[in-house]
């Protein structure tokens, strides 16, 4: 479990970083700032894709986000509406416990969610694990008996002999599960 418990705190603070420069990265490619924009029956319906609960000078404020930005030395920031008072809070300074809820309100705001982009990643994701495992599995094949990958063809180089495809089947199989399991990759229906 120690061992689970540090693959995760670095899988994390990667996350962290690469969630930071995204958000950093989409603030700048939007002249820096992110705007919530809202109809008057919008604002009516007191409806915010992200309540967040933020840290000010003088109190913690639970924030109706509105609005996402950075200053010169790339520090990110929020303005909102304060959900007690309906009053406008700005400057929220935001930390890196909160990257994921910016950018999902980024996400939101610019209309990043659509479910055949996340198919797309998921089948790209994939691919790219099927073509690993496949160069894994053969370059133990080569390894192992000593012999070029178009030694293992049928006499059309189409495809393995039938005894070298029982070889590389569980050799695939198990690069495969591996690489997998180290991306935290779980195949849904696609």
């Amino acid at each position: 479990m120690k061992q689970e418990y540090y693959r995760l705190k670095l899988k994390n603070e990667a996350i962290c970083e690469k969630t930071k420069y995204l958000i950093i990265r989409t603030l700048k490619d939007n002249n820096g700032r992110i705007i919530l924009e809202r109809t008057k029956e919008e604002e009516a319906d007191d409806d915010y894709p992200l309540i967040a609960i933020l840290p000010g000078r003088k109190d913690v404020y639970s924030i109706c986000v509105t609005d996402v930005y950075i200053d010169e030395n790339e520090t990110i920031y929020a303005d909102g509406i304060d959900d007690d008072t309906g009053y406008r809070k700005e400057g929220f300074i935001i930390e890196e416990n909160q990257y994921s809820d910016i950018l999902y309100f980024i996400g939101y705001v610019l209309d990043w969610f659509d479910d055949m982009d996340e198919k797309n990643v998921l089948n790209s994701l994939n691919s790219s694990i099927m073509e690993l495992a496949c160069n894994l599995a053969e370059k133990e094949m080569v390894d192992t008996y000593g012999k070029l990958p178009e030694d293992f063809a049928d006499s059309k180089e189409e495809c393995y002999t039938e005894e070298y495809q029982n070889i590389f089947n569980p050799l695939y199989d198990k690069y495969y599960n591996k690489l997998s399991e180290l991306a935290d990759f779980k195949l849904r229906a696609l």
